[in-house]
């Protein structure tokens, strides 16, 4: 990355303010390495009814409350820190941001939501990618319910 942040981009609707709701953050929270946002969630095939994602602020003692495609951060975070590659049926963004705040990485967000996150438009192994992820969340020191994934 060229730039002074990292903005995740997944497959899904971004809202025009985004950018600059991202810079905005950045230039007015210093102090403040890691951005989320709050989203709209849409079902698959329905293209009229969605849904508010909110932005918890995260406990760092439970399962990540923050949605992926929302996620900005400096590149000071990625110089630091690799995301972990273990399953091609689910990314593992929650470790990542474990790691980051586990290094001193400060977080913040927003309710105001940026985008729209499309469910249920995935061929992923979803079983396998919520056994990976509650066995990776004890190694943190978190046990969650297999269901909570």
């Amino acid at each position: 990355a060229k730039g002074d942040i990292v903005v995740v981009c997944d497959v899904d609707y971004y809202y025009k303010h985004r950018s600059e709701a991202i810079v905005e953050f950045f230039k007015k929270h210093k102090y403040k390495d890691v951005f989320y946002t709050a989203s709209h969630i849409r079902i698959k095939n329905n293209i009229i009814e969605k849904y508010i994602n909110d932005a918890f602020e995260w406990d760092f003692k439970s399962k990540c409350p923050i949605s992926h495609p929302t996620i900005a951060y400096r590149k000071s975070v990625a110089k630091s820190l690799k995301y972990k590659e273990l399953s091609i049926d689910t990314d593992l963004f929650e470790f990542f941001l474990l790691d980051a705040h586990n290094r001193g990485f400060k977080f913040g967000g927003t309710q105001h939501p940026s985008m729209v996150k499309i469910e249920g438009n995935s061929n992923r192994d979803v079983s396998s990618s919520k056994d990976l992820k509650e066995k990776l969340y004890l190694e943190y020191g978190i046990a969650i319910n297999n269901k909570d994934n």
